[in-house]
């Protein structure tokens, strides 16, 4: 696509802090969102996959996790070879877990910032669902339900409830 080679007249090869690469048909990085949550006070990144098959569902969607992002800027590309700190999966065929990512602060007082995240086709009759995961059990390999702290449906069929979330806001004062 030649019209997205630049960006404000620099080679976008050149302008990217990292690039991530997945297979094809997750959509990786679909959406993205950033928070501490592993609790080292640096910015972890979550980025969403909404076409993930892991765990064994069709099109159920997940999310990576990858820490330590600020190590990378002002590397290469070819430098770094990325490991990820949590791989998390949906539960329902076509959820889109990932569809909608963003992170929230530190919501149960244990040191690690959480993260929220929808799967909009997710539940019975794609009523939507919206987890929030705890920041201190995204590690390793894990379906959603196992790393929830809560999870919020929709209340209609076919709502997809969770198209978008928002993260980092105080709504009572």
């Amino acid at each position: 696509i030649t019209e997205w080679t630049t960006f404000l007249g620099t080679d976008i090869a050149d302008a990217a802090v990292r690039s991530f690469y997945g297979n094809p048909a997750d959509y990786l990085g679909f959406n993205a969102g950033a928070a501490d949550f592993d609790g080292d006070g640096a910015s972890d990144l979550a980025i969403g996959a909404v076409g993930d098959t892991a765990g064994g569902t069709d099109w159920g969607g997940g999310l990576y996790v990858i820490s330590d992002t600020a190590g990378f800027i002002g590397q290469k590309a070819s430098d770094v070879i990325i490991d990820y700190q949590a791989h998390i999966w949906g539960e329902d065929d076509t959820g889109y877990l990932g569809w909608s990512v963003a992170g929230t602060g530190d919501l149960d007082g244990d040191g690690y910032e959480e993260l929220v995240v929808s799967a909009p086709n997710g539940g019975s009759s794609d009523v939507g669902e919206v987890w929030v995961l705890s920041g201190e059990l995204l590690t390793g390999d894990s379906r959603v339900d196992d790393v929830a702290l809560l999870r919020f449906l929709g209340s209609d069929n076919d709502n997809q409830f969770g198209t978008g979330v928002l993260g980092h806001a105080d709504f009572d004062g």
